[in-house]
């Protein structure tokens, strides 16, 4: 699924100020695309200098260990039906990634050009969605192509949708993916416009053709307090 997506710091007169993180946070999202259903759980839990998600689906588990501005620093990648186990490292702007896609041996290092790397969006991009930045520019891995892709997510404005069975005030934004033309793949992303939460992503089909994929927030539940 593509998912789900620049560094967040606070300094005032050279002075860095760093986030304390602690709590807990579990969150479900639904992804559909065509007839196809899937639910992630997602459990994330703050860990000294940062935070630590867990993201599990009846077919693949990915865990992402992320800084205090949620930019990914490792990942580990498992989808055991089809034999692929693979983890990543950042170190600087590279990604080194290693170990067996769908049953052959990897090894690629990436380099993200200075973009942060959001492997887990669900959390990386709330600080975008709740702020003042109009743009920004992270990297991803593709997980299907097992590629480095880069996004630009540009806000559109505020919007109003439906969650869990109730009104949200939202930030609707638009994602374009670097080097492929807006005509034939422009996912739109809402966040809610209080915290930033990520709360629906859709992405068309490619050039018109196939089906798209619909991925909503399904359940919430704890807090990551600072």
């Amino acid at each position: 699924m593509p998912k789900t997506m620049m560094t967040f710091a606070a300094a005032a007169l050279g002075l860095v100020v760093a986030r304390v993180p602690a709590g807990a946070l579990d969150l479900t999202f639904q992804v559909t695309s065509g007839a196809s259903k899937t639910t992630y759980a997602e459990a994330v839990h703050a860990v000294p200098g940062g935070y630590r998600a867990v993201v599990k689906s009846p077919l693949e588990e990915s865990t992402m260990e992320m800084d205090d501005s949620f930019q990914t620093l490792s990942w580990t990648f498992r989808v055991p039906a089809d034999g692929t186990d693979l983890s990543a490292k950042r170190t600087g702007t590279a990604i080194a990634v290693s170990g067996r896609f769908k049953g052959r041996p990897l090894e690629k290092t990436f380099d993200t050009g200075g973009a942060p790397w959001y492997e887990y969006q669900e959390l990386s991009l709330d600080a975008f969605g709740a702020g003042p930045a109009q743009g920004i520019l992270f990297a991803t891995i593709d997980r299907a192509a097992m590629k480095l892709v880069r996004f630009h997510a540009q806000k559109k404005g505020p919007a109003e949708i439906d969650i869990q069975g109730a009104k949200v005030r939202a930030v609707e934004s638009v994602l374009l993916i670097e080097g492929i033309p807006e005509f034939l793949l422009r996912s739109r992303l809402w966040q809610r416009r209080s915290d930033g939460r990520y709360l629906r992503l859709l992405v068309p089909p490619f050039g018109g053709v196939g089906a798209s994929t619909l991925i909503e927030l399904a359940g919430e539940s704890g807090t990551l307090t600072e």
